[in-house]
């Protein structure tokens, strides 16, 4: 089975203009997450700063100088937060009980739907530092989002998820 690989020039939330190669994508609401060639991790992407797509590593590097050169150093779009009335579903795993507890109160706070383990409708897996391999793997199965308790506690405030 062929992976689904792209490639595309991306502007970061610092202005900073790379090419990159990812692997194993998902895509939803604006984000793609994916595996990153150059980072060898797993990274999130606003699709709005993709600035456009290649066929190939040396199509990505001729767009890539193409852009460096040329590219106005715009400004980025302005963030925009979500609709607080559509209820998406958010899992934390791999915390100790008490911050599990304080990021659930935060999450319903902002009109997170907490389920019990990893269903067809999650939308985001938060990851703590003793998250289980299965739990994630399930969840990159059902295309969410996997986030880092900092990316999340981001994503609520701004409206982004962060890379880190």
């Amino acid at each position: 089975m062929d992976e689904q690989r792209l490639y595309f020039v991306y502007r970061d939330s610092k202005k900073n203009v790379t090419g990159r190669e990812v692997v194993d994508v998902v895509s939803k609401d604006g984000y793609l997450q994916a595996y990153c060639k150059s980072a060898e991790a797993l990274r999130t992407f606003r699709e709005d700063r993709i600035l456009e797509f290649a066929k190939n590593r040396e199509d990505l590097s001729e767009k890539l100088d193409y852009h460096l050169k040329n590219s106005p150093n715009r400004t980025n779009l302005p963030l925009q937060k979500r609709n607080r009335d559509m209820e998406h579903e958010v899992l934390f795993t791999g915390f100790a009980k008490d911050r599990k507890n304080e990021l659930i109160d935060i999450a319903k706070a902002e009109g997170f739907y907490i389920p019990s383990k990893v269903t067809n409708n999650l939308y985001i897996l938060c990851v703590g530092k003793n998250a289980g391999p299965s739990k994630v793997k399930n969840a990159r199965e059902q295309n969410v989002f996997i986030l880092t308790e900092q990316q999340f506690l981001s994503f609520i405030e701004t409206g982004e998820i962060a890379e880190i």
